[in-house]
């Protein structure tokens, strides 16, 4: 996120310059980074959300496999004992 950050202001510095000297093709092309690099700001938060969903997910998945495994362990005790 910091290299985005960084980025952004040498575009938006880039972007001053342009302005000054009133190049629309140039200014017209910072915008297209800029765009851009909301794109990829987008896609970076997508992707650390994702991840987090994913390890609440495997993490959900292994406290129910405890908890299976619990209870087949409970049922079989209770089978034992009324055998016994």
């Amino acid at each position: 996120m910091t290299a985005v950050i960084n980025s952004m202001g040498s575009v938006v510095k880039s972007l001053e310059s342009t302005l000054k000297a009133g190049n629309l093709q140039r200014m017209s092309e910072t915008m297209d980074q800029l765009v851009n690099m909301e794109v990829e700001a987008e896609i970076m938060e997508v992707s650390v959300r994702l991840q987090q969903v994913t390890r609440h997910t495997v993490a959900l998945k292994r406290n129910e496999k405890v908890d299976d495994q619990d209870e087949l362990g409970r049922r079989s005790l209770s089978e034992l004992k009324a055998l016994g």
